[in-house]
């Protein structure tokens, strides 16, 4: 047993299809077929390096107050 560990496999391994849209469609336990949305999740440095810029900056400007 591999405890924390991931494994990317295709689709078709894990019995479920992807449709052209990106939305996929599985079995669920009562056997009809649902269709999961295509949620677009993507990452973003610039808005990490942004957000890591801001936090610095009231930081320096918190400990000048505190001064």
């Amino acid at each position: 047993m591999n405890i924390g560990t991931t494994k990317k496999v295709e689709a078709k391994e894990i019995g479920v299809d992807v449709q052209k849209d990106g939305t996929v469609t599985v079995k669920g336990l009562d056997g009809k077929m649902k269709v999961l949305p295509k949620t677009g999740e993507t990452a973003n440095i610039a808005l990490s390096v942004l957000g890591s810029l801001m936090v610095l900056g009231s930081g320096i400007i918190l400990k000048r107050e505190f001064k």
